[in-house]
């Protein structure tokens, strides 16, 4: 999608307000190249390097290099994640040094205003951070080994978090959902139904309740970021009113490249 210059402050916002939402173990900067580590979770957005100024583009194989031993120390392969504020020259060079692109995502917004919320049926935040992790990944079981990691992640968000909770009469857990309140954007993130239990709207409702939630304690804008090869995904917040940003990628040097293993 075309993204205008008039654009890029608003998505320098958001590219700020998502990292706030995952706070990584070590941040550190390479000029404005912002590099993100994190011990405890794998997650790409957790540990990856990621340009924010189109205008920073000077020395990008020696900066690359540079970075090399410090991802290998905390055991994760070097990555780039390139989005609209990512210079040409970056994708140039990573284009000829031929680092593939994988997992691209979208980041989709809704205005607040947009979206009749009367009829939905509002959910207190969950308060038990722990029984959420365990509700959250019973359902998400190929997760669980990065309980500890989550909980570090929900306990070092600064901005405001809501947990939420759909469970049965017998407390099985049904759906859930985080979202993170950052000042009057609310990024909604983790939204995972029980195999047994989709295709119900469970996962609406929640959201619901979370938009409600949201507008309650002042946000006007909604965000989520879903990988683009999740069409139904991107069916169903289309057409509760998200509308697509902007898109991000991820991108990782060939084998051989930087004498990384496979």
């Amino acid at each position: 999608m075309q993204i205008t210059v008039a654009e890029l402050p608003a998505i320098k916002r958001m590219e700020a307000v998502s990292f706030r939402s995952f706070p990584a173990t070590i941040t550190h900067f390479n000029g404005t190249w912002e590099i993100r580590l994190t011990k405890n979770h794998p997650a790409k957005r957790l540990n990856s390097i990621n340009p924010l100024d189109p205008e920073d583009h000077m020395h990008i194989g020696q900066r690359l290099q540079q970075e090399v031993q410090r991802f290998s120390k905390f055991g994760r392969p070097l990555i780039v994640r390139t989005t609209p504020l990512t210079s040409n020259n970056i994708i140039g060079y990573l284009d000829r040094q031929e680092w593939e692109y994988f997992d691209e995502s979208v980041i989709m917004i809704l205005d607040l205003q947009n979206i009749n919320l009367q009829d939905a049926s509002p959910q207190l935040p969950f308060r038990n951070t722990e029984y959420w992790l365990q509700s959250f990944y019973q359902m998400e079981g190929h997760y669980k080994a990065f309980k500890s990691g989550m909980f570090d992640i929900i306990n070092t968000t600064h901005a405001k978090t809501a947990l939420f909770l759909l469970q049965n009469k017998n407390l099985h857990p049904l759906s859930a959902l985080r979202a993170v309140l950052d000042d009057d954007k609310i990024g909604l993130f983790d939204i995972v139904t029980s195999a047994a239990d989709q295709r119900q709207g469970l996962a609406t409702s929640l959201l619901f309740s979370a938009l409600i939630w949201a507008r309650q304690q002042g946000a006007s804008q909604a965000w989520l970021q879903v990988v683009t090869s999740n069409h139904p995904a991107i069916f169903l917040y289309k057409s509760l009113g998200f509308q697509e940003f902007y898109h991000y990628a991820y991108r990782r040097p060939r084998a051989q490249s930087f004498g990384l293993d496979t």
